[in-house]
Parts: structure tokens; C-alpha cells; sequence
């Protein structure tokens, strides 16, 4: 077997005080981008609610029209069969 061997590794105070600044700059820079991301789904998903809301409205507004209509062809039938028909 292999005898271990150790690394040892001197720094200074300021190299590690830039390390630490480099480990916390990423840090940060990953949560931003996180919460970037999350925004624009969420931006996706509130676009999709609104154009599915649309479209549910127009077409009960569609139906509303047919229903008045149908009503309105049926009143005009009954009102020119008579009334013994």
C-alpha cells in the first residue's frame, strides 16, 4: 500500500479573505439567478392563466349570444305558428 502523503497549502490573510469574497460573490450570484429564473416560470405560467381566462370569457360570451338567439328564433316560431298549431 501507498504511504499517504499531505498537502499542505500556506495562504495569507488577504488570499483568503479573496476567497472568501469569491465563494460569497457566488453564492450570490447563483441565488440571483435562482430567483431570476423562478420569475420568468412564474411570469410564463401568470401569461398562460391570463390567455386560458380569455378565452373562457369569450366563449361564454359566445354561448350567451347563441342562447339569446336561439331564444329569440324560437319566441319568433311560436309567435308565427299561432295558437292552435
Amino acid at each position: 500500500m501507498a504511504p499517504k502523503k499531505k498537502i499542505q497549502i500556506n495562504m495569507s490573510t488577504q488570499s483568503f479573505s479573496k476567497l472568501a469574497g469569491l465563494v460569497a460573490n457566488t453564492a450570490l450570484l447563483l441565488s440571483n439567478a435562482f430567483l431570476v429564473g423562478t420569475s420568468l416560470q412564474e411570469q410564463r405560467r401568470d401569461r398562460r392563466r391570463q390567455r386560458i381566462a380569455a378565452n373562457l370569457q369569450g366563449a361564454a360570451v359566445i354561448s350567451a349570444a347563441l342562447a339569446s338567439l336561439a331564444r329569440v328564433i324560437s319566441e319568433s316560431l311560436e309567435q308565427h305558428r299561432g295558437p292552435g298549431s
